[in-house]
């Protein structure tokens, strides 16, 4: 009957602990939230800027469209690197569109990197993580602002 007591109180130290965890150790545990930008366009025009913005960053067009405010791309794969000969890498982009409060259209973007350790003995069986900084984020504003930007014709 001693052991409960005991047992309760070490639950409630534990879990008040959590509370108090520094945002460093916390931060892996929060989903990565999309990177925004506003551009001063309609949805249609924007979308269709980004569509081509996505060869000038090297990404490859897989699904979407202006009437679902949906775009999802897919860059080259990259064979090697790091994680050893027979790995594989590649970046999946996937974009949001939908009206800004303030007038023109809202960007969201996520990028997830996906890596298979070992394309040969296990393939398919790859991981996937949300990149919270990645330079691609402001490669992908800056040229769907370049696209935007270019005198049409």
């Amino acid at each position: 009957m001693k052991f409960f007591p005991l047992l309760f109180g070490l639950m409630g130290c534990f879990l008040a602990g959590c509370d108090s965890m520094p945002e460093g150790i916390s931060t892996p545990f929060t989903p990565p939230q999309p990177v925004s930008r506003v551009f001063a366009a309609d949805g249609r025009t924007t979308f269709a800027a980004a569509h081509a913005a996505l060869a000038d960053i090297g990404f490859g067009y897989a699904h979407g469209g202006p009437a679902q405010g949906r775009l999802e791309a897919m860059s080259g794969l990259q064979a090697g690197g790091a994680e050893g000969l027979n790995s594989a890498r590649q970046f999946q982009l996937e974009a949001t569109f939908s009206p800004a409060p303030e007038g023109g259209t809202q960007v969201d973007v996520l990028v997830h990197e996906l890596v298979e350790d070992d394309s040969r003995q296990n393939p398919g069986m790859g991981t996937s993580k949300a990149l919270r900084d990645s330079p691609i984020y402001d490669e992908f504003f800056r040229a769907i602002q370049n696209r935007l930007a270019a005198p049409h014709g």
